[in-house]
Formats: C-alpha cells, sequence, structure tokens
C-alpha cells in the first residue's frame, strides 16, 4: 500500500466516526469512498426485516448521483431476479463482484438488460453490512465499460471498511457481542488478501496469504456462502499464538512477534476499530495501550488524563493508567515534580503531536535530567515518546510510551504510525467523554420526550413500545394497528425527533 493511499484510507475512517447521524453516515460514505475506490454510481440501501413474513426487504435508496435513485427503487421491486441477491442474506459482511459471479454473462440477464443497460453499467461490487448475523444494508458500487471492473485491491478495501461503517451505523450503540470463536467484539469479515501490489518502504502493505495452496476470492456459487459461513477471524486480523499470547497479557510482545510486514495494513484497521468500538475512558485505556502495543512495542506505557481546574484555569493531570500496572509509581512520582519537567509544554499544545526524548534532547543530556535521575534511572528507561491528546483545543490526555536499551530507540516509522493515529486516539477520546456526561444526566421521561418533539399521542404508545425492545409484529398486535399505519407512525417518529433509523431512536431512551 503505498503511502498516500495509507493516509487517504486513514482519513477516510476518521470522517466515517465524526458522522452524527444515519444521513450523515449514508452521504459520508459514497463520498469518502469514492476517493479510494473510483465508481460511475452508487446505492446504499437499508434492508429491514418484514414484521409479518419475516422475509428480507430492500427500502431507502440513498444514490450518488441523485439521479439513480429511480433505477434502484426499479431494482427494489425485481431485486429477487437479481445473481446477487442472495448478498442480502448472507450472515456476515462478505463483498462480491458481478464480473466474478457470472463473468459477461451478466450482461445479458434480464434485470441487466432492462434497468442497468440505460446507465452503461458494466460491472458492480456489493457488500453486505452484516451485524451479529443480520444484514443491515447494502452498499453497492458501479462502473461502466469505460472505468472498467473492479480489482482485489479494491474489494479488500471496501471489506476493511465494513467494521467502522457497522460501529456507528445501525449497530453502532451498542456493544458488540461477546464470541469465543470470535476473539472479542466486533463485526466478523472475511479477509482474503487482493492481488499483488507494491508497498511503500516502512509503510502498512496488504495481507499476504498464509497458507501454501491457492484460496478463492469468492465463494464458487452463492449457496456456498450460504452453507458455509465466511471464516471467523477477530475483527479483520487472523492471530498467531504470538498476537494472541500478547493480547491475553500474558506475556510482552516484540517486533519478531509480529509479521508486520505482511499484516500491517490489516492490523491498523484492526487497532482503529477497537479504539472507536470504546464506550467509556475506563475501557478505552487499557484497549489502547494493548493495541498500540501490537504495532509499536515497548517496555512500559502510561496514559495521563488531563482536565482543566475550575477555579485556576490550569491544567491538572491525574489518575496514572499504565502498563505494567507497577510502573504507576514512576508516573505519580512525575506528577510530584511535573513543573521541572522539561515535555510539560506538550500538555499545552493546541493540536496533537508526538515527540521522542532522543530528538529533543542531544546525546546523552536526557539521562542527566533530575527527572529521569530521580525517576526514570531505576527502570532502566532508554528513550520515551510521547504525545499530547487534544480535541477541539481542548487537552484531555498525555500518551507516554519508554523502552530501555535493549528494545532500542523508537524509529521515524512508529513515530509516523502515532501520528496517524492522533486524530482517532483524539476522536476515541472525546467520544467516550462525551458519553460518560451524557450518562451521568438524569434519563429524560417519555412526557419530556412527547413534549419536546411535540408527538401525538399515539406516537407516544409506539415509542414507549419501541423504548420496551418490542418488534414490529408485536407493536402491531398490542395497539391492533395496520402495518402500514405502524411504518407511517415510525416514520414521523424519525422525521419529529431528527433520526433516521429505529436503532438511532433507540438512543433517546
Amino acid at each position: 500500500m503505498e503511502k498516500n493511499d495509507f493516509l487517504l484510507y486513514n482519513e477516510i475512517i476518521y470522517h466515517i466516526h465524526t458522522c452524527q447521524d444515519m444521513d450523515d453516515l449514508k452521504r459520508s460514505i459514497l463520498a469518502q469512498v469514492k476517493l479510494m475506490i473510483p465508481y460511475t454510481y452508487a446505492s446504499l440501501i437499508v434492508v429491514e426485516i418484514d414484521p409479518e413474513t419475516r422475509e428480507i426487504r430492500h427500502s431507502d435508496p440513498f444514490c450518488l448521483p441523485d439521479s439513480f435513485t429511480a433505477l434502484e427503487e426499479a431494482w427494489i421491486d425485481r431485486d429477487h431476479q437479481d445473481e446477487s441477491f442472495w448478498v442480502s442474506h448472507a450472515p456476515e459482511s462478505i463483498v462480491v463482484r458481478s464480473s466474478d459471479l457470472t463473468g459477461e454473462a451478466r450482461l445479458e440477464s434480464p434485470i441487466f438488460q432492462e434497468l442497468y443497460q440505460q446507465y452503461n453499467i458494466y460491472d458492480t461490487m456489493s457488500m453486505n453490512l452484516a451485524y451479529d448475523h443480520q444484514v443491515m444494508a447494502l452498499l453497492t458500487l458501479y462502473r461502466t465499460r469505460a472505468d472498467g471492473v473492479f480489482t482485489d485491491q479494491e474489494a479488500f478495501y471496501l471489506r476493511a471498511l465494513a467494521g467502522h461503517v457497522l460501529h456507528h451505523g445501525p449497530a453502532g450503540g451498542q456493544q458488540a457481542p461477546q464470541d469465543p470463536d470470535h476473539g472479542g467484539a466486533g463485526p466478523r469479515l472475511r479477509t482474503d488478501p487482493p492481488g499483488d501490489g507494491d508497498s511503500g518502504p516502512g509503510l502498512p502493505g496488504p495481507q499476504q496469504r498464509r497458507d501454501s495452496g491457492p484460496a478463492p476470492y469468492l465463494p464458487a456459487h452463492p449457496a456456498q456462502a450460504l452453507a458455509k459461513p465466511v471464516p471467523q477471524v477477530r475483527g479483520f486480523l487472523p492471530l498467531g499464538p504470538a498476537e494472541a499470547a500478547a493480547l491475553k497479557g500474558e506475556r510482552r510482545c516484540t517486533r519478531r512477534d509480529l509479521p508486520m510486514e505482511t499484516n500491517d495494513f490489516l492490523l491498523y484497521n484492526e487497532v482503529l476499530y477497537r479504539l472507536h468500538a470504546c464506550r467509556t475512558m475506563e475501557e478505552l485505556k487499557p484497549t489502547l495501550l494493548g493495541q498500540l502495543k501490537l504495532m509499536i512495542p515497548y517496555t512500559y506505557a502510561s496514559f495521563l488524563s488531563i482536565q482543566v481546574d475550575p477555579e485556576t484555569q490550569e491544567l491538572v493531570h491525574r489518575d496514572p493508567f499504565c502498563q505494567p500496572r507497577q510502573f504507576e509509581a514512576a508516573e505519580r512520582a512525575w506528577l510530584g515534580q511535573i513543573d521541572q519537567s522539561y515535555s510539560i509544554w506538550l500538555s499545552h499544545a493546541p493540536e496533537s503531536m508526538v515527540v521522542r526524548d532522543s530528538e529533543i534532547l542531544s546525546g546523552d543530556n536526557r539521562f542527566s535530567a533530575p527527572s529521569y535521575r530521580k525517576i526514570y534511572l531505576d527502570y532502566h528507561i532508554y528513550d520515551c515518546m510521547q504525545m499530547n491528546i487534544t480535541y477541539a483545543g481542548q487537552a484531555m490526555g498525555r500518551l507516554a510510551f519508554y523502552r530501555t536499551q535493549a528494545d532500542g530507540l523508537f524509529t521515524d516509522r512508529e513515530a509516523f504510525l502515532l501520528r496517524t493515529l492522533s486524530n482517532h486516539i483524539d476522536l476515541a477520546c472525546y467520544h467516550c467523554t462525551q458519553r460518560q456526561a451524557q450518562a451521568a444526566q438524569p434519563a429524560r421521561t417519555l412526557e419530556e420526550l412527547t413534549q419536546v418533539y411535540g408527538l401525538t399521542r399515539r406516537e407516544t404508545e409506539i415509542l414507549g413500545l419501541v423504548f420496551q425492545d418490542r418488534n414490529n409484529e408485536e407493536i402491531l398486535e398490542q395497539l391492533h394497528i395496520s402495518k402500514n399505519t405502524l411504518l407511517k407512525h415510525l416514520q414521523n417518529l424519525y422525521r419529529k425527533c431528527g433520526v433516521s433509523s429505529r436503532w438511532d431512536l433507540l438512543k433517546l431512551r
């Protein structure tokens, strides 16, 4: 993966996680994806389950350009005729291309000739967004013959994006279930590597196949994907024994334990997902230090919270969280003489920065600093890399990583990786802080929500049942109303409350 592609992908992920609602997410997904995967047309279609028949139903297409919406609405009326309709039923998020499924025969299908031919469509690439074995949406990209077919590399990138979209989409407000075969929270995705590609020196590159024999990029037939589930992996990266042991805290992970040259991209993607999936600061701190150790090995690490004193308006460093925990004694000692630290200026920087002691202090000068002699000498510290955590000009924390001489200096490449992660770390800290602040506020009653949003009596009834986790079928039975009536009331609720899905509605609970 070239350096520019890596930075672009990093920026796309950041934009996805900054979306405020489903409408914003839909627009952002299609716009951001186009920067990395050029397309002529694109659509994002919500997938729902009919409360009466329990059948999959496509609805609410969002398209770029807007004029393409008419075609997708026509496709919804006859989606069962499409050779890729089975994707909407697949229990895991996968990516398929029409050029893989049926080759040139796709151009002779009735649905192609009657719908797509007028748009000169030549190839499609579709991805179902599945969370906890339930499909939430269908993302489809289209190209004309002049643009050519979608490549393996592009399919690889789209597949890697799925977890981030799901986290911030309908399932984003829910805690991902734990699965012993899965190894942790988050969606399970197929991670077949792309075709051969060049990697920039020292930069993340595409994953290479671990097996010796050839593996099919896609199922030979749609039925295969339905009968045989997609391989279960931890997030996006299949872990080896060394990585798994390191994650469980059984031993310190060294650079030799990780196949960094072959798995950097997927590892980086996994780290991003884990950070953004955290809901509280108590969850984020160990996750952050644990995940970063897989990419940037260290001997010791600490996370210091930073708050503004309400009386003096000065920054206050507190609550050191360290790996290993016994290193907290050193960080508490540093806090006791923080005014003498040569790097205190970093906490006041208006934007996140990464600095290394070996860069700031020349030669052996860093070993003669008072803080080093009094605190870090006993720990045999040889180099330190630090980063301040700042969001919208507000200081929130400070990261520090330490190495002994045996581990060596932190490298330019490691500093580069930490800098690319800085925006995500800032955003994850901000989101966790905001969630905890909101959780501390008393929840609004149903009556208060009725007044705030101007709900009718029937809308209030339905909202109350939604808050009780009743599905549409149960609501229909209790209120004795028709399906169309219920859907109309739900649409009114979404509009009045400024949301676009049931999951967003539940966030008001």
